[in-house]
């Protein structure tokens, strides 16, 4: 069981247990950015995309280092993309969830922008482009640009991705029995 896929989730379970405690020790009015909270969110409503180098079309480059939504989110606005937050892993660090922002076409492939490499997983919740374009205006408009997140605890706007059993992906169909994923409360 070495597949991306299932390692992302396998770190996903060992990351929200031990990063949720320390900050309900150091900050516990953070909860904004409760990786807890955001992980819970993602396997809850997430689905997995399909990496892929990107495409060469007219206006997709690489963007900024380090600016994932702002970049994902420019791309789904300016070409009518499907923009998707969750996390992924990338091939160097394949045991590390990263909180990321990628775009996708309607076939759910990754159009990854911040990445010169795509990356080797990728597990998350597509948003609505209205509500993508009513953030990005309010970013556009604002003096200094918020690099805030679309994912909050409940967020009502997401797209919802069909059937949000993430097991029945084809991956885990294959497998004898699910992997043991329990989320902690």
């Amino acid at each position: 069981m070495n597949h991306p896929e299932v390692r992302l989730l396998q770190a996903i379970k060992l990351c929200q247990s031990c990063v949720a405690e320390n900050i309900r020790r150091n900050d516990p009015a953070k909860r904004f950015y409760n990786p807890r909270t955001l992980y819970r969110f993602v396997l809850e409503h997430g689905r997995f995309f399909l990496p892929q180098a990107l495409p060469r079309r007219p206006g997709f480059r690489v963007m900024r280092a380090k600016a994932c939504f702002f970049n994902s989110m420019r791309m789904a606005v300016n070409h009518d993309l499907i923009y998707v937050e969750g996390l992924a892993s990338r091939g160097n660090e394949p045991d590390l969830p990263i909180h990321h922002g990628w775009c996708t076409d309607v076939s759910g492939n990754v159009l990854e922008f911040t990445w010169k490499e795509p990356g080797c997983a990728y597990l998350g919740v597509p948003f609505r482009l209205e509500y993508v374009k009513q953030r990005w205006a309010a970013i556009v408009a604002s003096s200094e640009p918020e690099f805030d997140t679309l994912i909050t605890y409940k967020n009502k706007h997401f797209k919802p991705p069909g059937p949000v059993n993430i097991w029945k992906h084809p991956i885990y169909r294959s497998l004898n029995k699910k992997p043991s994923l329990k989320l902690s409360t």
